[in-house]
């Protein structure tokens, strides 16, 4: 016999509370684990997947179209992962030389056939290699003597051709032909100038947009000021040049272009973020949030701009323009870690947009982990980390909420859906 039960008012509200707490605050399940630094022979292959201040995470562990694969380098090979299991699939040690870099660069092109990578030598020559991504078998390779510290290459939407920003102190901005590996053109600046980080294309990729830095009066290493440049991508040339800046950008600062293809915004360490016209590099407007922005992305519609404050750990979502805050999430620490967006509207790190718009993903320095309603910014599901986040990938698809994680020299998939038990890949 059944027996009723009568609760309270008070009941009720704790149960609801309570119910919408747990939901709020469940955990993902990891699906597997693999760790990146991996023993060859008598000393270790790091995977140097650490420095993410200027290099989004799918330029580190790509997804094939599929999403069966995954590519990533280490300091003396290049590796094929199972996407699902975390198995290796090859691994390819390089040519003949060892990369320097701390943040080497993978690229994949649009088929998923060809894996690009752009490594340094101990000289500091540039190097970039097409494999093939079924086994990892050399295609081409292209050698650049110039003394290069940073080596970061984009790919156009065809992905017939390669643009690199090889910041150094001879570095230039380059163009490539993907099918052969020819140099296309060469735009250089003369010292103290110099092109720095990933650089970002046009809507309509008839330009490219490219940070640069002019270092102070006998040093090789100061920043006394910015620009952003705009270049030709069939010739190279200089179309525009914006210097308009208050201060110094962001460490983690990239170009990022509105999905509308009409503005290109800049964020400073004064605290101002800026509204650039593509065409012509005229400033638009300016907002002073009154906190430092530490990355960008946007909503799929471009409607909504989501930025972290590297001041205070938080996530804002605002209108962007009326320029009105829609809401902010705050991380329980105040250091952000270096994470990027794969809505195809950003390069900058600190933000992790689902292919569907709906969820924001995001981590901080102690490991803890967080899924975002986009639209209310409430939480969906929290997850503690061993170690630093320091990268994101979302899957395409979106499917289980699968999230690919690096963090603690390992790269963790995390799921919604408990399809299977986690499984820690120690090969």
């Amino acid at each position: 016999m059944a027996i009723p039960i009568r609760l309270s008012s008070l009941s009720c509200i704790f149960l609801l509370v309570t119910t919408n707490l747990a939901q709020a605050m469940r955990e993902p399940y990891i699906r597997w684990e693999w760790n990146t630094m991996r023993r060859v022979g008598h000393k270790r292959d790091f995977c140097v997947v650490e420095d993410f201040a200027e290099t989004p995470a799918y330029r580190h562990f790509p997804l094939s179209p599929d999403e069966s694969s995954m590519y990533f380098a280490g300091r003396e090979a290049l590796y094929a992962l199972n996407a699902h299991s975390g198995e290796q699939i090859w691994r390819k040690s390089y040519v003949d030389h060892q990369m320097y870099s701390s943040t080497p660069a993978i690229l994949l092109s649009s088929d998923g056939k060809r894996v690009y990578s752009s490594t340094s030598t101990n000289e500091l020559n540039a190097i970039i290699e097409a494999h093939d991504s079924e086994d990892g078998a050399l295609l081409w390779k292209a050698t650049l003597d110039a003394k290069v510290m940073c080596f970061l290459p984009m790919l156009d939407k065809a992905g017939d051709n390669m643009y690199v920003s090889a910041s150094g102190l001879e570095g230039g901005m380059l163009k490539f032909d993907t099918k052969e590996g020819d140099l296309l053109w060469n735009s250089t600046i003369p010292f103290p100038g110099r092109y720095w980080g990933i650089p970002a294309l046009s809507k309509d990729e008839r330009a490219i947009f490219v940070r640069v830095q002019y270092r102070r009066k006998n040093s090789k290493i100061k920043i006394g000021r910015e620009e952003i440049h705009a270049l030709d991508t069939k010739t190279g040339e200089l179309l525009w040049v914006y210097s308009d800046l208050d201060s110094v950008l962001t460490p983690s600062y990239v170009p990022v272009v509105h999905p509308d293809g009409k503005e290109l915004l800049a964020w400073t360490q004064g605290e101002i973020l800026y509204g650039i016209d593509t065409e012509t590099g005229k400033k638009l407007w300016e907002y002073t949030p009154g906190y430092r922005i530490h990355a960008v992305g946007f909503s799929l519609d471009g409607e909504t701009i989501y930025f972290g404050d590297s001041n205070g750990g938080i996530l804002h979502a605002m209108n962007y323009r009326t320029h009105k805050e829609k809401w902010s999430f705050r991380t329980t620490m105040n250091a952000w870690s270096w994470l990027m967006s794969l809505s195809g509207h950003s390069d900058a790190g600190a933000l992790a947009v689902s292919s569907d718009g709906k969820t924001i993903f995001v981590g901080n320095s102690r490991g803890n982990q967080f899924a975002v309603d986009a639209e209310t910014g409430q939480s969906i599901w929290e997850k503690d980390l061993e170690g630093a986040v320091k990268g994101l990938l979302p899957a395409h698809s979106g499917k289980d909420g699968l999230l690919y994680v690096y963090h603690q020299n390992t790269i963790t998939a995390v799921t919604e859906e408990q399809t299977f038990l986690a499984e820690h890949v120690e090969l």
